[in-house]
């Protein structure tokens, strides 16, 4: 092969991988809510099926679907609505983050970029299919765990209910459900937040309680053999009532083996690392009483 066409091939490989190493941030219409974000038509999958709800839940996804939503932010996979009463949050699922980047469609040269497009397709595929079965498995086997209400993964035509939503910019959206993808929780008030109130007021007997529900929560689930790959007290969990819940659970899955008592042990102590950071360099005070839940729920494990 010729210096030539060796150094073409080269300049031809490098413009074909240039794309993957330049960031491309997404256009502005993925950053901020609109119905094309949350839109798609993949086919219906038999696995998304959540199971059957009970004539009370009926009741109370019927409630929560007769009201307007706003806008209550934004994570790495959904967009959050809070209801008017407060009571609810909807989630819709970011189309995009499941869907191969726009620019491999329109790359100038085709045979090239055929592989990635395909690579790229496969990991997002597989990654849809992880969001989507953590919700499934959540809402049928952990709803309590984890507020889950209602999930809606397919597309269908019996709903019949036509939304009104606020986004964060003030405008109106009305969107026809059946079409969507989307899951209903309860709302809850988040962790540090609401222990952050229990000890500005001096209510050390109310955070004590707090902070059992919440490593409680987590021996919970995995007794039940859930284990989050993003454990975060400060972000994922929080508080309906008087219970605790893991609101987060597009990162959950279940493992059999988080249920034999070295690794669940193993496990634990890790993922409440960042939490006992929080409380000792927040609250010191409190500091002990947590310390003494972590040994007592580590020596009750057999």
């Amino acid at each position: 092969m010729s210096l030539i066409r060796k150094i073409t091939l080269f300049l031809l490989l490098v413009i074909a991988l240039l794309p993957t190493l330049i960031p491309h941030p997404l256009p502005l219409r993925d950053k901020n809510f609109s119905s094309e974000t949350i839109s798609t038509q993949i086919p219906f999958n038999p696995e998304w099926e959540g199971r059957k709800l009970s004539e009370v839940e009926e009741h109370e996804v019927s409630k929560a679907l007769s009201q307007p939503y706003r806008y209550l932010g934004g994570g790495g996979q959904c967009f959050s609505f809070v209801s008017s009463d407060n009571r609810y949050v909807i989630k819709f699922f970011k189309q995009r983050v499941f869907e191969i980047p726009i620019w491999i469609n329109h790359f100038p040269i085709p045979f090239l970029i055929c592989w990635l497009r395909e690579k790229k397709a496969a990991k997002r595929e597989a990654k849809r299919s992880r969001v989507f079965n953590a919700f499934k498995l959540c809402f049928d086997l952990i709803p309590a765990e984890t507020g889950l209400l209602y999930i809606h993964l397919n597309r269908t035509d019996h709903l019949k209910r036509t939304l009104s939503f606020c986004d964060a910019l003030g405008k109106i959206h009305m969107l026809n459900l059946d079409d969507l993808e989307f899951v209903i929780q309860r709302k809850a008030d988040l962790a540090y937040i609401t222990l952050d109130s229990f000890m500005e007021k001096e209510d050390l007997e109310r955070a004590k309680l707090a902070v059992d529900q919440l490593l409680n929560l987590n021996v919970e689930l995995y007794l039940k053999g859930f284990r989050d790959r993003d454990t975060n007290f400060r972000s994922n969990c929080g508080f309906i009532g008087t219970g605790a819940i893991v609101f987060d659970v597009g990162r959950i899955v279940y493992d059999e083996k988080i249920k034999e008592p070295e690794k669940f042990k193993q496990e634990f102590l890790k993922n409440t690392l960042k939490f006992r950071s929080y409380i000792s360099s927040r609250y010191p005070e409190l500091l002990p009483y947590f310390d003494q839940s972590i040994i007592k729920i580590i020596n009750n494990v057999s």
